[in-house]
């Protein structure tokens, strides 16, 4: 048997509270409502989850899981997928099969499940200052293979901040860890010699759009489970000074005195510039009422009582195990886990459609080959299209990042093409003039005249970002690490 190895713990990606009971069934697990935070103005305001099971969870629960990072850091309560990407069953009989072709290595095996106890006595403690200048930001990295250049992208965390205007965020977590969870394979993308067949089938079959809501955005391979405390304040800088935020998260979190009448009336005055996020699991403590209810936290002629972390020691339950804690590092992003280059582009894209930053009403595709997605020169520059979605429709091809050059039939301009994307995760681009299709070698043909199939193009995205031109080639989704036209 193969040796177990060490599993080593790397960076806190996210908090999850969960709520769940046991599968319903191997394809499709119970997953109950979700609870989401109460919106008012610029800031999300606290809903008070406790996660708590009666029962305890099978140790594997959440290991193969598909998980939807985007949708749980969008106020969601878990952010587990309805349905998950891998076979069980071909996992537990360690039957590998090639879903896109790709040889099956002989030395490949089905992932062993690592299971070790934590030290519930040391506590995991974390205190966050942050001062930004938009929004509370995650981010996601994925790589299209070793002869490309990994791709990472910053999203809007808005658990803690839905607002654009510039914030101060405090934030404290304690938590104990009880459990950890893993699963120890040779090489990540061997995941992808036991995906389901649904999950195959579904990739040619949904858009890029349904994809990402069936199946998320990750899969489970590694988490903790135990009890946690998790406080956030966030404040816009326009009503609110940083030491004033450290103020009320102090009152809340540590006990350091009560609020000048000053900065009580703030909170009774700015309640749409400011919010406060409680959440914990594992314990049967009950936060004070200040917690509970925004009504009492805003109204001055109310004491705000602090956080007893020692009564939530106290009644830390005996089956914490099950409240899940925390993603650990090492869960894979999904489109890295598809070899075949056009699908894994059309399932990036999907989760490129739900972060593209605020402002930014679509994004760049350059005309690129179907094989290599090198891009397709065209006189020295290039052709795009601009699409808010990565699905078909109409649209117009335009000439390089000047939206005012457009590629037209002669004679014919500013005429819309129709994009279809294909099963095979490529695209055709048909005049809606002629009816006749764009071919890669830019002539225009019919079905029966294309008998090269050139009119199949792939579509190299270019990722948007605050902080780059969004129309910069630099920015390719799929790009090799040297040699990149610029």
């Amino acid at each position: 048997m193969k040796a177990k190895r060490m599993f080593r713990y790397l960076v806190l990606h996210s908090l999850i509270v969960l709520g769940l009971g046991a599968c319903k069934d191997a394809e499709a697990p119970g997953v109950k409502a979700s609870d989401r935070d109460q919106i008012q103005g610029e800031y999300p305001k606290f809903s008070y989850l406790r996660g708590l099971s009666e029962r305890e969870l099978a140790p594997d629960r959440f290991l193969g899981g598909s998980f939807n990072l985007i949708k749980h850091t969008n106020n969601d309560r878990d952010g587990f997928a309805k349905w998950d990407i891998l076979d069980k069953a071909r996992l537990v009989a360690d039957n590998p099969w090639s879903p896109f072709g790709r040889p099956v290595d002989p030395e490949v095996y089905a992932p062993e499940h690592i299971e070790r106890d934590e030290d519930s006595k040391d506590p995991y403690i974390r205190a966050y200052s942050i001062l930004t200048s938009r929004s509370y930001s995650d981010s996601l990295t994925i790589s299209v293979g070793a002869e490309y250049k990994p791709v990472t992208l910053g999203y809007t965390n808005k658990r803690y901040t839905s607002s654009e205007t510039a914030s101060y965020i405090y934030r404290s977590i304690l938590g104990y860890k009880y459990l950890s969870e893993s699963y120890d394979i040779r090489d990540v993308s061997d995941f992808e010699f036991y995906l389901h067949k649904r999950f195959v089938r579904d990739l040619k079959k949904l858009t890029a759009a349904e994809l990402v809501e069936k199946y998320g955005t990750h899969l489970v391979t590694s988490y903790t489970t135990g009890a946690f405390q998790d406080l956030a304040i966030s404040a816009s800088t326009n009503s609110f000074t940083e030491g004033e935020v450290a103020k009320i998260h102090a009152a809340l979190w540590a006990d350091k005195g009560t609020l000048s009448h000053e900065v009580q009336r703030k909170l009774t005055n700015s309640q749409s510039k400011i919010g406060v996020t409680y959440i914990q699991s594992g314990s049967d403590y009950i936060p004070p009422q200040s917690l509970l209810l925004p009504t009492i936290l805003f109204d001055g002629s109310k004491e705000i009582a602090p956080i007893d972390h020692k009564s939530f020691v106290e009644q830390i339950r005996m089956n914490a195990r099950s409240s899940f804690f925390a993603l650990e590092g090492d869960n894979p992003l999904i489109p890295s886990l598809i070899s075949d280059l056009p699908l894994k582009v059309k399932y990036f894209s999907g989760i490129l459609d739900l972060i593209r930053p605020q402002g930014v009403g679509g994004t760049m595709y350059v005309f690129s080959d179907p094989d290599t997605y090198d891009i397709v020169a065209y006189h020295s520059e290039y052709l795009d299209v601009i699409m808010p979605r990565y699905e078909s429709g109409q649209v117009y091809i335009y000439i390089g990042p000047n939206a005012y050059r457009t590629f037209d039939e002669t004679g014919r301009s500013m005429h819309r093409w129709y994009a279809q994307l294909n099963e095979s995760g490529l695209w055709t681009f048909q005049s809606l003039k002629s009816s006749k299709y764009l071919c890669r070698d830019f002539m225009l043909r019919t079905k029966e005249e294309d008998t090269g199939n050139l009119r199949f193009w792939g579509l190299n995205p270019a990722v948007p970002t605050a902080e780059l031109n969004q129309y910069s080639l630099a920015n390719l989704f799929v790009q090799k690490s040297r040699g990149v036209a610029q």
